[in-house]
């Protein structure tokens, strides 16, 4: 566009500004919310966010963190792209709680490692803000919740994912334990760890579980950014230490069954449900997994096995993975019988 001149092989840039001057670190989209604070003196802009962080970090009831002050977020207007925030002290910090589904359009590299593949390429997410929860600072106890009412978020990026061994997916089950709530938990400690690596911040990146690209549980790690600035390409690059780094997170931990420091916690109390299952981070079954992915010695649980609902396949019932007891089943009365296996043989003629 004429910006640049060549000169001995090299080009400089040949306007009076500097290019700095026209990109935002803070905003990389142009979709754009305004932070408004609603003052005595008046309405007072302190602040932008792109749409993904606003339905994250903006929604309405949202406690949002603005140079060391917290505000209390009276209303996101979606429509006109504002949110009207209100100076606030308060005990608790918000966490949105949401839905993502991921598609992969285009794997630009792939690799082997150990015994998993891992790859790196574009992907395209979708992402539903349906509710927050209210998070206590001193302790992280959930302390409520509150629906919203948002469009769901498209966006294109950059990801990198690991597919586990079907092998590694087997030992969980042999273990009386759920594949899915095992890599939920690696993907939660995976989402803390990894801005480490990356040198980034926790809401730069985001992590999900998806099955629906190859038919098995598939842990993504994704920019939050339009076409993506590299993160997730860093975390595909380092893959051997930030799963070591999940590894030692999770295995040091003092706790028993999983907290907000390792493999975090449900993201939805149970009086919070819609009557759809939601995977709940399993820390022995995220230790089953890590010590697979990573070679080490197999782990063998500590705690008893979680009581599964029972599941029934046939006449037989199948609980945490184990026939358990036949279901009773009345026999049908020979008459009945007689007059259906009839009527099959005159369909085969």
């Amino acid at each position: 566009e004429g910006q640049a001149r060549e000169l001995d092989g090299s080009f400089y840039y040949a306007k009076s500004g500097y290019p700095a001057a026209e990109v935002s670190l803070r905003n990389m989209s142009d979709n754009t919310y305004t932070v408004i604070e609603d003052s005595e003196d008046g309405p007072n802009v302190i602040g932008t966010l792109d749409e993904v962080s606003a339905f994250f970090q903006l929604h309405t009831h949202a406690i949002y963190m603005h140079n060391a002050q917290t505000y209390f977020v009276d209303k996101l207007d979606v429509d006109r792209k504002f949110a009207h925030v209100s100076p606030k002290g308060t005990d608790y910090y918000t966490q949105a709680v949401d839905d993502t589904s991921i598609r992969v359009d285009e794997t630009e590299a792939e690799a082997k490692w150990r015994i998993s593949d891992t790859c790196f390429g574009e992907v395209s997410v979708t992402t539903l803000v349906h509710m927050f929860k209210k998070v206590k600072f001193e302790d992280r106890d959930s302390i409520g919740w509150e629906n919203l009412d948002l469009p769901e978020i498209k966006l294109d990026t950059t990801s990198c994912w690991v597919i586990p061994p079907r092998e590694a997916l087997r030992l969980c089950r042999e273990h009386g334990r759920v594949p899915t709530e095992g890599m939920k938990g690696i993907a939660n400690v995976m989402g803390a760890v990894s801005p480490l690596f990356a040198m980034c911040d926790p809401a730069d990146i985001g992590t999900t579980i998806d099955s629906s690209n190859n038919g098995r549980s598939t842990l993504f790690l994704y920019d939050r950014y339009p076409g993506g600035i590299g993160f997730s390409e860093k975390i595909y690059e380092m893959f051997e230490e930030v799963m070591t780094a999940c590894w030692v997170a999770t295995s040091e931990c003092d706790c028993e069954e999983g907290c907000p420091s390792c493999v975090g916690a449900p993201s939805l109390p149970e009086s919070a449900g819609d009557g759809t299952k939601e995977a709940i981070p399993d820390k022995e079954a995220a230790l089953i997994l890590l010590h697979a992915l990573l070679e080490k010695e197999p782990y063998i649980p500590v705690r008893p096995r979680r009581v599964l609902e029972a599941v029934s396949v046939g006449r037989e019932t199948i609980k945490n993975g184990e026939l358990v007891e036949p279901i009773p089943v009345k026999p049908m009365p020979a008459n009945v019988e007689a007059k259906i296996r009839r009527k099959v043989r005159g369909f085969r003629k």
